[in-house]
């Protein structure tokens, strides 16, 4: 839906068509009217990238912006995703 790859082999392209949005060279899914609508608002991420391996601390450092200072084990507390 956010990613689309209209210019793709069939077979990598999936069945959703893109819509345009109200930013120029931005596609959105056609499930997404509302979306395409306010692009000229959205922060688009194209790449992320971080310096730590662990998945659980990866993810509090993105999230955050800090690399976590605790050591309670990760099935200890849930993760951002389990809660947003």
């Amino acid at each position: 839906m956010w990613d689309l790859k209209p210019e793709a082999p069939i077979e990598y392209r999936g069945e959703f068509k893109p819509i345009e949005t109200n930013v120029p060279g931005i596609l959105v899914g056609e499930h997404l009217p509302l979306s395409a609508r306010q692009m000229d608002k959205f922060a688009v991420v194209r790449s992320v990238t971080h310096p730590d391996s662990g998945h659980e601390s990866a993810s509090h450092y993105l999230l955050t912006g800090y690399r976590p200072t605790n050591d309670i084990p990760a099935q200890e507390m849930p993760s951002y995703g389990s809660i947003a």
